[in-house]
């Protein structure tokens, strides 16, 4: 395959900020690639990977693995009797500073990007053709905010009134009243006006949206 073939996912439904980019940088010019299984042969300590690792050995036993060399740095997970696990690993010579600020670092969701509501969209294609076991256990069941959402909300002004300090002149600028009977939560999140910095504005309300949705409340909410 050549790479001029290879694009990003354009359903990829995860953005990254600036200042998580600038980690992210920073920490493949450190560490190089951490994302894989990662050992530092100075203390035979994994530095990332440790609970993939612990799968093989669950599943193969450690004393039936080995690592191939493959190049350079890189080796390949084995089984001693024949055959791959499928996994390769990195071995590097680090002292343990630099092995404990890469495990850090690897383990961190702040420089990992965020999903967008458009995962909800992806979860809703899989969720169709995945076998529904497998779903769960991935734990997707639990990422998924129910598309068909719906409420009985009243939009009388008497059932849910406006805060004391909701001036008049606002009221005129009201472009429209939704009800959410028939509205789905990507309408919701082009309707919630949040003031945040514009890279977590879409993850701020997808998780306000979240949030309200398991509330018993739910269905006295008025969105105007």
């Amino acid at each position: 395959m050549d790479i001029k073939d290879v694009n990003k996912a354009p359903y990829n439904p995860r953005k990254m900020g600036r200042s998580a980019r600038r980690g992210l940088e920073t920490s493949i010019e450190e560490f190089e690639d951490i994302s894989q299984i990662t050992i530092n042969k100075r203390t035979g300590n994994i530095v990332s990977g440790n609970h993939r690792f612990g799968i093989l050995c669950d599943t193969h036993k450690k004393s039936n693995l080995e690592l191939t060399h493959v190049k350079d740095d890189r080796f390949e997970i084995t089984i001693k009797s024949g055959g791959t696990t499928g996994f390769y690993a990195r071995v590097v010579d680090w002292p343990l500073t630099k092995e404990k600020t890469a495990n850090v670092v690897a383990n961190s969701g702040l420089i990992s990007g965020e999903f967008t509501h458009e995962v909800q969209v992806v979860l809703k294609d899989i969720a169709i053709d995945l076998d529904a076991p497998l779903f769960d256990n991935l734990r997707l069941d639990e990422m998924i905010i129910d598309l068909d959402l719906e409420s009985g909300l009243s939009l009388d002004d008497d059932d849910c009134p406006l805060p004391a300090d909701f001036a008049e002149a606002d009221l005129d600028k009201k472009e429209e009243k939704v009800d959410l009977e028939d509205t789905g939560p990507e309408r919701l999140l082009q309707l919630i006006k949040v003031s945040v910095p514009e890279d977590i504005k879409d993850e701020v309300k997808r998780d306000l949206l979240e949030y309200l949705a398991k509330q018993p409340y739910y269905n006295d909410i008025t969105v105007v």
